[in-house]
């Protein structure tokens, strides 16, 4: 099956609900759905995949039942998808999917050599144009998707992603991050998220050998500053958009997960504190957020970083990660949770 990563946006695409369920069993016409849905499904079938997962379809909207049920699974739907069709630059389900061939970035081939003094061929691309910044490794963090707080596990847990830009269509896997039209790899050095915890699992497994917590619980950290960084449509979502990342990693490190915290590395990231955001917000997504009302029903506790709205870091601006052995030490701490998914 494939599953779509897509902006609800401002206007509510089509929905299933209590009242449409029996109707949405039967059929869905394709001529009465959203041109996201409709490109996606087009793209479903080219793939000669038999089904496809969209969470606005595939959850029962009016249900908390079924909401907190289908929420948690979450992670595990993106992680079991042959492939993720990410609508990048839709701001809602209104828009296309697919690029416009006139705003296409053109690649000019440019003949060269390579290390080895083979012949090789480099892509040119305009810089002004580009919707990717490599040396920093910001991917696309201007479009309407990037700036989803919902998406960024949908992104990372996904094995295969098509991403479909407003100048172009890239796909992603584990490995690799490839521009179609040029076929150029657009990844740096840097890995994946799913590789870096298959890499530590396996050198564990293999080596029968205590697994680097430390460095997972360091790259969790990093995972919450970019979260932070993203729009959510409702507070309450602030945890359960990350319970699929947090599902995955809670086997590896056998901790208990509180609150957005881990209990064994709890006195470091108790050491959040608000940030800027380096993602650009546009004037929507600020009128969203003073639009909506910040709620104590369900508020996740003050010594979290979920209970905030808005970016937090972890930049030692209270004191090195190196100083803080022996200076606390976390006696008891305990959570009591709301909904069946932590």
């Amino acid at each position: 099956y494939a599953t779509l990563s897509h902006c609800w946006g401002t206007v509510r695409p089509m929905t299933t609900t209590m009242s449409t369920l029996s109707d949405r069993m039967q059929s869905i016409p394709l001529n009465l759905l959203p041109k996201t849905f409709q490109d996606t499904v087009l793209l479903t079938r080219k793939f000669r995949l038999k089904y496809l997962w969209i969470d606005s379809l595939c959850i029962i909207q009016d249900s908390k039942d079924d909401w907190e049920v289908e929420s948690a699974k979450m992670g595990q739907i993106y992680r079991g998808s042959a492939i993720t069709i990410a609508a990048t630059s839709a701001t809602d389900s209104r828009d296309r999917c697919f690029v416009e061939k006139q705003n296409w970035i053109e690649s000019v081939p440019f003949e060269t050599l390579d290390v080895d003094g083979l012949p090789a061929t480099v892509y040119v691309q305009s810089v002004s144009q580009a919707s990717h910044d490599i040396s920093h490794n910001r991917l696309f963090e201007d479009e309407p998707l990037s700036r989803r707080g919902w998406v960024l596990q949908e992104r990372l847990l996904s094995t295969r992603v098509l991403l479909y830009t407003a100048s172009e269509l890239v796909f992603e896997c584990q490995t690799d991050l490839a521009s179609i039209w040029s076929m150029t790899l657009l990844r740096d050095s840097s890995p994946s998220f799913l590789s870096i915890l298959f890499n530590l699992a396996l050198q564990y497994a293999t080596n029968n050998r205590l697994l680097d917590r430390p460095k997972i619980f360091q790259y969790w950290r990093h995972i919450i500053t970019i979260y932070t960084q993203r729009c959510l449509t409702f507070d309450r979502d602030i945890l359960p958009a990350l319970s699929g990342l947090a599902s995955l990693i809670q086997p590896l490190v056998l901790d208990a997960y509180l609150a957005g915290l881990w209990r064994e590395d709890f006195h470091r990231q108790l050491l959040w504190c608000k940030a800027c955001s380096h993602i650009r917000l546009t004037a929507d997504d600020h009128a969203l957020l003073k639009s909506l009302p910040r709620t104590t029903e369900l508020c996740p506790p003050t010594w979290s970083w979920a209970s905030v709205r808005g970016a937090v870091s972890y930049d030692g601006m209270w004191t090195s990660e190196g100083k803080l052995e022996g200076l606390a030490k976390v006696l008891a701490v305990h959570c009591d949770l709301n909904s069946r998914d932590p």
